[in-house]
């Protein structure tokens, strides 16, 4: 593992950028795929050769149960489509965390890696979870067969609507740090990689994660899932 150049009190810039850069993310989004229960979108991306993506899906559980899941560095790369894997690097506070990541890229494609920033919040009227995704590719020195990216940023969004369901979404957008990205990795990180880690979540048991609890996650109220399916069934 490559040495840490930073110290932890980077922890509030990570933050900043990745609200600042997060809330620039595209939203003219074009559906590209509609097929068993995953809605894909696509649009062009603020930065960088490779379009934004957006995916959207519904499955079994309740909100803690899901960000367990996605907090469960260990068992990412079973279902995030090629992830090879994931290294928590320092928790900063309940809901903040930051990852070593590596992407299997098919060779002579070198590897690619970088450091994410992962930040919780709640929206108190919805109960809508949003992970908030950023990479600062300077916070490590970088490793020598692998190709940092010069940019990612993601949100995932987990809003209850009720029946034990939770609508996902999974928007991104990233540089992989080429001067020139070729075809098949654009069609990798735009079209693959979403779908199939849809249709993993989507195959995934729970079962393990029931009884999760943070701090940071509220369980809705009944009324509140109501108003969350009719805004749903309105877009």
């Amino acid at each position: 593992m490559p040495a840490i150049k930073v110290a932890a009190r980077w922890a509030c810039v990570f933050l900043g950028s990745a609200l600042a850069a997060n809330a620039a993310m595209a939203d003219n989004w074009n559906l590209a795929l509609d097929q068993d229960g995953i809605k894909l979108y696509t649009s062009n991306a603020s930065q960088g050769q490779v379009k934004s993506w957006k995916a959207t899906a519904t499955i079994k559980g309740n909100l803690s149960s899901v960000v367990a899941l996605l907090n469960d560095q260990t068992n990412l790369p079973k279902w995030m489509d090629k992830v090879m894997s994931v290294e928590k690097l320092q928790q900063m506070k309940d809901g903040e965390d930051l990852y070593y990541t590596v992407i299997d890229a098919p060779w002579p494609a070198k590897d690619q890696d970088n450091i994410l920033y992962t930040k919780w919040r709640q929206d108190p009227s919805t109960y809508e979870m949003v992970q908030t995704v950023m990479s600062e590719p300077g916070y490590l020195n970088e490793s020598k067969g692998r190709q940092r990216q010069a940019a990612y940023k993601a949100e995932w969004r987990l809003l209850p609507v009720g029946n034990g369901n939770i609508h996902v979404t999974y928007q991104a957008e990233v540089d992989p740090g080429l001067e020139r990205v070729p075809n098949w990795m654009k069609n990798m990180y735009t079209y693959q990689m979403p779908v199939k880690t849809m249709q993993n979540m989507m195959a995934l048991s729970l079962d393990s994660y029931q009884g999760a609890s943070f701090a940071y996650v509220s369980e809705p109220a009944n009324t509140a899932l109501a108003a969350n399916a009719s805004a749903l069934d309105a877009e």
